[in-house]
């Protein structure tokens, strides 16, 4: 059983202790393939048939392969591949031994997915990732409850009964364990601090001043005041540094904060992103303009913005959209019953097209089961970051659904931050695409 993946590589399925020749010659020829990729399973016993490779893997086009969950979820499932470089329809020297199956594609830029069944990847694609292996973060060196920001964030909690000192403490241990979590699954973090001396108590939330996506750098607009001076002039230049700019495009917004016209849009709180569909979605609020919105989607070149209004369970308009929706490569979650009645099909049927569609209720949503974020593993395969609080809210069925679509769900306890700040792991998290 073969699967060209390549006009150069032929993944080939073989049983434990078969020979490259034998494989050869039993399907027959390689043909004009250069390089042979034998999969094993690791942990077969001896004489036992190769592992059925189409439902192992399914190429998906776009230099993009989904993987079975089971690969890795199992251990006794694990699969390994060598390599052996060809000369005519003989193999000439092995150029790769035992390489874990998710390794040996991401470090042959083959994108990864996970996928129950097999599926085209999205029209829209061409070769952009959902997610991203690398992250911005920023310790809550100074954290503290700000009150500013608690007049429309219902998420917060204004009742604090600890000392400052203690406060941070706590913040820290929890974002500590946070970092930790996402190092052990092999995604990449810059870390970052704050001091006193900047008077930005919510700094642990990058990811609604700016985004990397669409190619550029996007700088948005906040409505607090303490809020906007998290943009200090050494992030800046490190992001800059990382994009190119000035050669590289960048999107600054931040103008539409000032003045009596004033108009906010709190980055990837605002704004939850469908790369692969170029679509973005928007919960109106205070904080997120939808006329501002429309042309800063694209100007970051995607094609439409599905805007929706979105309550509580008091009727107050939900803050950010990225507590209420989560769009990952395979799955989405969402908050539908927060969804105003007349907008909420549209919504639903969007999201369903190319993802299975997880629907949460206002109390999961309450303990942050909307604030997730898809990343990308050390072996380049699709994970979910969450807190510990949210992982326990999501019922096991739920949690079923989305390991059918993501290597692991990656949790960490954050009940202060969220407690006190309002926002969860997603708000910790700024992806460097």
């Amino acid at each position: 059983m073969a699967c060209s993946l390549s006009a150069e590589l032929l993944v080939v399925a073989a049983t434990p202790c078969e020979s490259a020749n034998s494989i050869l010659l039993r399907i027959a020829l390689a043909g004009s393939h250069t390089r042979l990729a034998v999969v094993r399973q690791a942990f077969a016993v001896t004489g036992a048939a190769p592992p059925d490779l189409f439902s192992l893997l399914h190429p998906l086009g776009h230099g993009v392969v989904a993987l079975r969950a089971e690969i890795f979820q199992t251990p006794a499932l694990a699969c390994v591949v060598d390599e052996y470089q060809l000369l005519g329809s003989l193999p000439e020297a092995q150029t790769a031994q035992a390489v874990p199956l998710p390794l040996y594609f991401s470090s042959n830029g083959i994108t990864l997915r996970v996928a129950p069944e097999p599926r085209s990847a999205p029209a829209a694609c061409s070769g952009a990732a959902q997610s991203s292996n690398q992250v911005l973060m920023v310790a809550p060196a100074a954290f503290a409850s700000n009150a500013e920001a608690a007049v429309d964030n219902a998420f917060m909690s204004g009742d604090v009964h600890q000392s400052t000192a203690s406060l941070r403490r706590a913040a820290l241990g929890e974002h500590a364990g946070l970092y930790s979590e996402l190092l052990r699954a092999g995604v990449r973090v810059r870390l970052f601090s704050h001091e006193e001396m900047h008077g930005t108590p919510d700094a642990c939330f990058p990811n609604n001043w700016f985004s990397t996506c669409g190619g550029a750098l996007a700088l948005y607009p906040m409505k607090n005041a303490v809020r906007q001076a998290e943009r200090r002039p050494e992030l800046l230049a490190f992001l800059r540094s990382r994009t190119g700019a000035p050669q590289s495009p960048e999107v600054d917004l931040t103008g539409e904060e000032r003045g009596a016209a004033a108009r906010y849009l709190e980055g990837t709180g605002s704004l939850v992103l469908d790369h692969l569909r170029g679509v973005a979605y928007l919960a109106r609020s205070e904080r997120s303009d939808e006329a501002l919105a429309r042309s800063a989607v694209a100007r970051l070149g995607f094609s439409r913005l599905l805007a929706f209004d979105a309550a509580d369970e008091a009727g107050r308009p939900v803050y950010h959209t990225n507590v209420l929706l989560a769009v990952a490569t395979g799955v989405a979650v969402v908050c539908a019953e927060c969804i105003a009645d007349a907008q909420r099909a549209a919504v639903l049927a969007e999201l369903g097209v190319d993802r299975h569609v997880v629907c949460i209720s206002r109390g999961q949503m309450s303990a942050f089961c909307g604030n997730i974020l898809e990343l990308q593993d050390g072996r380049g395969l699709p994970v979910i970051a969450m807190s510990t609080q949210a992982f326990n809210a999501f019922t096991p069925l739920q949690r079923a659904e989305l390991l059918e679509h993501v290597a692991e769900l990656v949790h960490a306890p954050l009940d202060t931050i969220e407690r006190v700040g309002g926002g969860g792991v997603r708000c910790c998290l700024a992806e460097l695409f």
